[in-house]
């Protein structure tokens, strides 16, 4: 199949975008629009400059598809698993799971992989996830990492909550195509939304850690009849015989609604990651623990109950969906990426999410054209107002390395490497010059060049730094406390979440007693506040 001309100017840019000094860069093409394909063109354009190239994926279905692909352009991988001492240096392309060369890496054979990894240019498939991290570590712990041309392959270059900076591991982003061009070029087909209820999210507990909604939490407002009976009513109603895939809130929510679709009639299958027996707590008297064992038991149950009606070796049950030889195949999150099946006519998202990576990895599953069943749209039902807090399918998304870390909007906060407030080189505790490049600003270490900060140095930097506005899609320069404007000293306790006393001291060290109520009544501050204000601040500085 020959490349389409967005594929051909995608590995012009790549090499552009390397040959500029950017070694570590990151491709950004839609679901559906051929990522696999571009980057193995790349390593048969590499290969034939005699260099080697090695492909990490972090699950086995993307694993078989990145060799599939290889083998497609007429090249031979070398596959690296968990039980190989040794790899065949005689081949050009590598590729192995994340997990398997992070355990390779900490062995006492750590020099040969330090080697390794020093002759190869990588790809990193779907490196928006963080199973990568420990890479870039490895590479910048033991010296090698501007040695190394790196290129990382996402449709969604997004992370959020308290997840690693992409900033931190690639120069730049190069975009392909956008999803609104790719519909209207045909390469992909768009979707007609419908919201089937919005159920009552407000009880939810957010995750700081994945920046996204916890799946026990969201299952208990899920796990409801009428909600079960809603999503058969909607499907009936909407696109009653469609071929289907359902997105679920964890797998005990994913085997009950298939349940639930078996008991009416349909056929219907569920791929979960196998469940294992609990262990009972060794003291049974802790009453969290055995809750946690309960709540595990009780899942394990339902899966052991089920698998042979409902699910089964999860090849076997994509193969046979493929065939048509079921409706519904329904899933948490192992179908969200790296899963083709041109033939769905319609997604269910069954969940709720604050994740636009996650929603428009979940409609991109639908998006695909199909000869077979020459589809020219497709239909996605979703639950939990997700459309209004994420947007369209087709919408135009501004994408950057950088992310607000913090629910409440807190800035990404970065300083340029080895570069004081006036723009002059800062001299390094090691002797290396700074690179320039925005790092984050708690690292004493550049990851990109190896600068090391002296502590004066760094303390520098971080004082008249800048902090990613995702707003503006860009930085913006992050002033010292003490010499921003009041209202700017407002606006930042509020971004941060300072507790009162914080403000209150901050005004009393610039204008004392009379300070704090000037400030307090233009707030409007109840009489009751602007006394207690001024007692904290007196009774913290008689100590």
């Amino acid at each position: 199949m020959p490349a389409r001309y967005y594929q051909e100017k995608a590995i012009v840019d790549i090499k552009r975008t390397w040959a500029s000094g950017d070694k570590h860069a990151l491709l950004c093409s839609p679901t559906g629009t051929g990522k696999t394909y571009i980057f193995s063109m790349l390593a048969k354009l590499i290969n034939e400059n005699n260099n080697k190239v090695f492909v990490f994926t972090h699950r086995k279905k993307l694993l078989d598809q990145a060799g599939e692909s290889f083998k497609n352009f007429g090249l031979n991988p070398f596959s690296i698993t968990s039980g190989q001492k040794r790899v065949n240096q005689n081949y050009k392309f590598f590729i192995g799971m994340t997990k398997t060369l992070q355990n390779r890496c900490n062995s006492k054979d750590r020099q040969y992989w330090i080697d390794f990894f020093s002759k190869m240019t990588i790809i990193i498939d779907e490196c928006h996830l963080q199973h990568f991290n420990w890479f870039f570590e490895f590479i910048h712990k033991y010296g090698i990492i501007g040695k190394i041309y790196i290129l990382g392959v996402t449709a969604t270059p997004k992370r959020s909550g308290k997840m690693r900076q992409l900033g931190l591991d690639y120069d730049s982003i190069i975009e392909t195509i956008s999803v609104k061009t790719a519909i209207e070029e045909s390469y992909l087909v768009n979707c007609d939304m419908h919201s089937v209820g919005n159920v009552g999210c407000s009880g939810i507990n957010y995750d700081p850690l994945t920046g996204d909604l916890q799946a026990k939490s969201m299952f208990k407002a899920f796990n409801k009849s009428k909600i079960y009976k809603g999503l058969i009513n909607n499907y009936e109603q909407i696109c009653p015989g469609t071929k289907t895939i359902i997105f679920c809130c964890n797998v005990e929510h994913c085997i009950k609604t298939a349940v639930e679709l078996h008991n009416s009639g349909y056929k219907a299958k569920y791929v979960v990651s196998e469940v294992a027996r609990p262990k009972i707590p060794d003291d049974i008297e802790d009453l969290a623990k055995m809750e946690v064992y309960n709540d595990r038991l009780r899942v394990y149950n339902l899966y052991f109950e089920t698998f042979n009606l409902l699910s089964g070796p999860q090849d076997d049950v994509l193969e046979r969906f493929d065939k048509n030889e079921f409706q519904f195949i329904l899933n948490v999150d192992i179908l969200t990426i790296g899963y083709d099946c041109p033939s769905i006519e319609t997604v269910i998202i069954y969940k709720k999410t604050l994740s636009t990576t996650l929603w428009q990895q979940m409609i991109g599953r639908g998006s695909r054209p199909s000869e077979i069943t020459g589809k020219y749209s497709f239909t996605v039902l979703y639950f939990g107002d997700n459309r209004t807090d994420l947007g369209e399918y087709d919408d135009d998304r501004n994408h950057s390395l950088w992310h607000e870390e913090s629910k409440g909007g807190g800035l990404a906060p970065v300083k340029n490497c080895g570069i004081d407030s006036k723009g002059k080189p800062i001299p390094s505790e090691n002797g290396i010059e700074g690179c320039k490049r925005f790092i984050h600003a708690s690292l004493s270490i550049c990851p990109k060049c190896g600068y090391v900060y002296t502590k004066k140095a760094e303390i520098e930097a971080e004082l008249n730094g800048f902090v990613f506005d995702e707003d503006s899609n860009g930085f913006v320069q992050h002033k010292r406390v003490k010499d921003m404007s009041i209202d700017e000293l407002l606006e930042h306790r509020a971004r941060k979440k300072h507790k009162m006393p914080w403000l209150y001291f901050q005004l009393y060290s610039r204008g004392g007693i009379e300070l704090i109520e000037e400030v307090g009544n233009k707030l409007k501050w109840k009489l009751n506040t602007i006394e207690l204000a001024k007692s904290i601040v007196l009774r913290g500085n008689s100590r």
